[in-house]
């Protein structure tokens, strides 16, 4: 992988072999935040954290201990237990003139009989609840729903959800899910480094927050791994 650099709006930005995967800016008003190796998942802390236990378990999120593990989800044995998790704060909002790149590079451990949401939102504690979405959440994501192998790319806006295709057959292999904003009106999403669509009106301009929720969708433990998950705006 190279380290290439070039300029927008006057501010340095980094990207590997792919011109739209932002690993790091420099700018004065650059906004920016990644989960980091050691990251403290104790609720108020680094993030908000919402266990869902319908059987009266235990579902968590912790410390990667593998290398390269950032974060580990492991949900309880009951249908819908889960957990939903937001960066403290909501720093980034989609607003003209201010490009954003979001990336995640994670694995779920079952691909069907479970659901995922990864991306921007507004904060709530139920961004997935009974394997639906939960429509009055406004963001910019992914997501995938239990008894499906297809994951969308999708901007919500007062409940209104617009979606691309992002993969037709999900699977447990670890993959990358990016969008760029580019700061004029155009949200284009990427799976694995190849572009998959566009979405150029109904998204949100309230402020959103780094997001990530795994659900299970079947009596059974599940695992959701995050490597890597960030955002910048410029």
């Amino acid at each position: 992988m190279s380290t290439l650099s070039k300029y927008v709006n006057g501010v340095q930005i980094y990207y590997d072999d792919y011109e739209h995967r932002w690993v790091r800016a420099v700018g004065p008003d650059v906004r920016s935040w990644e989960m980091r190796l050691g990251s403290d998942f104790t609720t108020a802390c680094e993030y908000t954290v919402t266990a869902v236990n319908t059987g009266g378990g235990t579902s968590t999120i912790a410390q990667g201990i593998t290398a390269g593990i950032r974060a580990i989800i492991t949900t309880d044995d009951a249908d819908n237990d889960a957990i939903n998790c937001q960066v403290v704060g909501t720093p980034f909002q989609l607003a003209s003139g201010h490009p954003l790149y979001f990336g995640w590079k994670g694995t779920i451990n079952e691909a069907t009989q479970s659901d995922l949401f990864i991306g921007m939102a507004t904060k709530d504690t139920t961004l997935i609840a009974a394997h639906a979405l939960n429509l009055a959440d406004d963001g910019v994501y992914f997501y995938k729903l239990d008894n499906t192998v297809i994951i969308y790319g999708a901007a919500e806006k007062s409940g209104t959800v617009g979606t691309v295709t992002c993969a037709t057959s999900e699977d447990t292999s670890a993959h990358i899910y990016e969008f760029l904003y580019d700061g004029v009106g155009a949200i284009t999403y990427y799976f694995d480094g190849t572009q998959i669509g566009q979405i150029t009106s109904g998204y949100p301009t309230v402020v959103l927050s780094p997001s990530l929720f795994f659900a299970t969708g079947s009596a059974a433990v599940k695992t959701c791994t995050t490597e890597w998950m960030r955002v910048i705006q410029l």
